[in-house]
């Protein structure tokens, strides 16, 4: 049960690791390999909510602002286009 302490939030049936460092998108992509997990994909509304908003009661319980999140889904090979 090592995913129950430290950062890690139990949201519907699935763990996530909320972590308040600043990270570029390869870093964030690299440090979720490295714990064993991948970045988050929204599925579903459901999950997709409940995620972003334990997310924002997290950003709350510090004094500075983040106004960026990685996800595992991007439009790179489209961006701009």
């Amino acid at each position: 049960m090592c995913c129950l302490t430290g950062d890690w939030e139990a949201l519907a049936s699935k763990f996530y690791l909320l972590r308040m460092e600043a990270f570029n998108q390869s870093k964030a992509q690299s440090f979720c390999s490295q714990a064993g997990g991948k970045l988050w994909e929204p599925k579903d509304n459901k999950t997709n909510f409940a995620v972003v908003n334990r997310f924002v009661k997290r950003v709350e319980r510090y004094s500075r602002p983040f106004d960026t999140v990685w996800t595992g889904i991007n439009d790179f090979d489209s961006e701009g286009k």
